[in-house]
């Protein structure tokens, strides 16, 4: 994840962003990917947690 921020950071692309439009999709690309990512992983915490708290347990 940290790193699909730092490529939409980064002035290195695929396809630089001279090219209008296409330029910017691999920038886009990433950044929803690490996005998604980001997302699927807060979910599964979220619901371990959830877990957990019905156990009486914490996550580790």
């Amino acid at each position: 994840m940290l790193s699909g921020l730092l490529y939409g950071a980064s002035p290195i692309d695929l396809i630089p962003d001279i090219i209008p439009l296409l330029g910017w999709s691999d920038d886009v690309a990433v950044l929803l990917t690490a996005g998604v990512i980001a997302l699927r992983l807060l979910r599964r915490r979220h619901q371990a947690m959830k877990a957990s708290t019905k156990a009486g347990t914490l996550p580790s």
